[in-house]
């Protein structure tokens, strides 16, 4: 969980994505100050926004990608499997 703070909730958004490395559709967070510009610059005040990273991404995260996981399982799907065959002729598909 971490508190950041900009100028507007898109730099704020932004700055929670960098920090955590993630999309803002992988985050959790919550508004607590909306931004203000106050009067001629005065008085203005920051977006304010605490965000945590979604737990169920990092576990994705942890995850072999798949091409690793296809690759140690040493997979092979025969040609019978796949509805086609190779004849003297071409391709024949069934």
């Amino acid at each position: 969980m971490k508190k950041i703070e900009a100028n507007s909730l898109e730099e704020a958004y932004d700055k929670a994505c960098r920090e955590f490395g993630c999309s803002i559709r992988e985050l959790k967070y919550e508004i607590i100050q909306y931004p203000q510009k106050g009067v001629f610059g005065l008085f203005a005040k920051k977006a304010i926004i605490v965000a945590t990273q979604n737990a169920q991404v990092e576990m994705k995260r942890d995850d072999k990608p798949q091409q690793e996981l296809e690759s140690s399982l040493n997979i092979h799907i025969p040609n019978s499997y796949l509805g086609s065959s190779i004849s003297s002729e071409g391709l024949e598909v069934y």
